[in-house]
């Protein structure tokens, strides 16, 4: 719609912009029935005013702009690291499900915002895509989302329309460039192996997966 939303840095207040001019602030830490202790994500619906913030201890509230009065909230939430408004009723969200498959625990689902039912996984992808897919590299335009899922090999740029998540291209980095065989992670529940990645990528070169700058997708580092 009309605002930009901005997120402080402290993880509780958001800034509401209407063009160059602060026109409400949302700032309610604490563990009352409408606050947060800290918000994760959050997504605006300019068709009924409503900002939808996801707390991180599981529950998401729903607010009425402009004067922030808290509408409904929903609790017992999978950790959602994206949200993004898709219809009237309906949220998709990027989640983490910890009682899945290890092959199953990350994806795409739906939220209910009327009744806060969640659905099972739409659209599940690896624990490697997970870790460069964040809420900034999901992007929304014209009623569809995109987004480039990382893999060590063959990355894969997506769109999501009308429920439906279609593969628009692949695309390869050079071997040179590549996360090497050696340190990718096999287990996600090996301690061991997320360590040896995690020193890795932090002090290697690589290129994995895209991010997006307005319009354009450019390599992750």
């Amino acid at each position: 719609g009309k605002y930009d939303f901005l997120l402080a840095s402290n993880g509780s207040t958001v800034y509401c912009v209407e063009g160059d001019s602060v026109v409400s602030i949302l700032d309610k830490k604490g563990r009352g029935r409408d606050e947060y202790l800290y918000i994760t994500t959050l997504a605006y619906s300019p068709e009924d005013s409503l900002l939808y913030v996801v707390d991180a201890d599981k529950k998401m509230l729903i607010y009425k702009l402009p004067e922030n009065k808290l509408v409904k909230s929903f609790e017992d939430l999978p950790a959602i690291h994206s949200l993004k408004v898709i219809d009237n009723n309906r949220l998709l969200a990027k989640c983490f499900a910890s009682e899945n498959d290890l092959d199953e625990r990350y994806g795409f689902l739906y939220i209910d915002t009327k009744t806060g039912m969640i659905s099972d996984m739409v659209f599940t992808f690896s624990n490697t895509a997970s870790k460069y897919l964040d809420d900034a590299n999901i992007t929304q335009c014209e009623g569809s989302v995109y987004f480039v899922l990382g893999s060590n090999d063959v990355n894969q740029f997506y769109s999501y329309t009308r429920g439906k998540f279609s593969p628009q291209l692949n695309f390869m980095y050079s071997r040179k460039l590549r996360i090497p065989e050696r340190v990718r992670v096999k287990d996600p529940d090996n301690l061991n192996e997320q360590i040896l990645y995690a020193e890795y990528v932090s002090s290697h070169k690589y290129c994995i997966g895209a991010f997006s700058r307005s319009v354009t997708w450019m390599a992750k580092r």
